[in-house]
């Protein structure tokens, strides 16, 4: 299988509530949002893959979490959001 290249939309770096004064955010996790491709075309993840999607989460190049990404929901560009990390930089693969 071809290797699946996967966009971060956002990195991680998108605080739930951004103001000055933080007491009334609800927390300070982040969000991110990627999608998934074949060699850069959703259309070939779709027609080729066409498949759940295992990811990876690595902070400091240490694996911090692993989850899947159901077809159902990335398929056809469809975003998947990894919710409540601490906001930071992170290196997700798949």
């Amino acid at each position: 299988m071809k290797k699946i290249v996967l966009y971060c939309l956002a990195c991680m770096l998108l605080p739930a509530c951004i103001r000055d004064n933080r007491d009334d955010c609800p927390d300070t996790a982040a969000e991110a949002r990627f999608f998934v491709t074949h060699e850069h075309s959703i259309e070939e993840f779709d027609t080729l893959i066409a498949n759940d999607v295992y990811y990876q989460v690595f902070q400091d190049d240490m694996l911090i979490d692993t989850g899947m990404a159901p077809y159902e929901t990335i398929k056809g560009g469809g975003e998947y959001v990894i919710r409540d990390y601490d906001s930071g930089t992170y290196r997700i693969v798949a």
